[in-house]
């Protein structure tokens, strides 16, 4: 009977290390930036709520790609650095990244549309960022804090949602 109770934990020890191991390369998975279809996705919503024209719409994805691409190469290449940051210390690099992303591009969205519709882009824009806000949680990630209360980083409010407005990143 305790040979049986051995294997059993063993079993239960190998079944949850393959689930970790699942979960981490899924979550690896959803994480890899396709540039052209995060510009696709982005330009097919600017182009509903601002209603722009063939050319505008032409310029707008190319703005995206552009911006997307970018962002995909400055992430990977944060995330590759071995040197000793922590995870908290990339994640910031990376909100910073995307925040001067998104400064950059708007800037470029202003000069390309009409006021009218840079004011719809706008209007877009804040509500990509207050979808992403609310699918990241209090605590700067999916579901929220590590099961702090008020989220994670040990503080209320965690890291303030890391929002950044790129449209699902």
């Amino acid at each position: 009977m305790h040979a049986w109770t051995q294997m059993g934990k063993g079993f239960s020890l190998l079944l949850c290390l393959t689930l970790v191991a699942q979960l981490s390369f899924a979550q690896n998975q959803r994480r890899k930036i396709d540039p052209e279809e995060m510009a696709l996705r982005n330009t097919s919503g600017i182009q509903e709520a601002a209603n722009l024209d063939d050319e505008q719409t032409k310029a707008v994805y190319a703005i995206e790609l552009k911006y997307a691409e970018h962002l995909k190469e400055k992430s990977e290449a944060i995330m590759a650095d071995d040197s000793n940051q922590d995870r908290m210390s990339k994640m910031l690099a990376m909100k910073t990244v995307r925040d001067q992303v998104q400064t950059d591009k708007t800037a470029e969205m202003k000069e390309l549309l009409p006021k009218k519709q840079f004011k719809k882009y706008k209007k877009w824009l804040n509500a990509q960022e207050e979808a992403r806000a609310e699918r990241m949680g209090p605590g700067g990630r999916p579901g929220g804090g590590r099961g702090r209360p008020g989220g994670g980083m040990g503080r209320p409010g965690g890291m303030g949602g890391m929002g950044g407005g790129m449209g699902g990143f």
